[in-house]
């Protein structure tokens, strides 16, 4: 793990998600239920991604040793590797939506197109030249502003599928109910 760095961590998360996506459209077929099954996996690596990127700070301060190093170092390769991943969770979507006619209710639909838009504009401004155009403070305001808002739709997704019955998403709704917590504790008292 600790041999693998920066960029790489795109490319090997583009390829578990190629090995996931195959691996489920062996099991449930190319209808409805295996897009339906995309949808859950994709949903569930890019909040792992997510979480490790959005506790990488935290986590390097309360407890320093090489594993949340390695997070800290690698959060910019995990947050596109988010990115990625969500995209690919997006044309899921569209296809189980496409195949089924699924209505999505318009509230919903509006809170995952603010977090796609905070996505992609976050996704954007991970390279050197656009942060830089950005500016500092509009880019951590923007970073800042996107990962609350991701972790918030995050864990209410997990949460929703939690209380439908999903095993899986409880565990997943209990780590971001956690993880908020964990960040405050972890950056007490760090200057803005």
């Amino acid at each position: 793990m600790y041999g693998l760095e920066g960029w790489a961590v795109v490319g090997w998360a583009a390829l578990v998600l190629c090995g996931v996506a195959a691996g489920v459209f062996e099991a449930h077929g190319a209808g409805s239920e295996g897009w339906r099954m995309q949808i859950r996996a994709t949903a569930r690596i890019s909040g792992a991604l997510f979480l490790a990127a959005y506790l990488a700070a935290p986590l390097r301060r309360l407890r320093p040793d090489r594993a949340t190093a390695w997070l800290l170092r690698n959060r910019r390769g995990l947050g596109v590797s988010v990115g990625l991943v969500h995209a690919a969770h997006g044309v899921a979507i569209a296809v189980f939506v496409r195949q089924t006619g699924h209505e999505t209710p318009p509230a919903t639909l509006a809170a995952a197109l603010l977090a796609y838009a905070f996505l992609a504009a976050m996704v954007a401004t991970s390279f050197d030249s656009t942060a830089a155009a950005l500016g500092r403070r509009n880019w951590r305001r923007l970073h800042r502003t996107g990962l609350h808002y991701l972790w918030l739709v995050f864990g209410a997704t997990f949460a929703g599928s939690a209380l439908a019955g999903d095993p899986v998403s409880a565990a997943y709704a209990g780590a971001y109910a956690l993880a908020l917590p964990i960040r405050g504790w972890g950056l007490r008292g760090r200057r803005r």
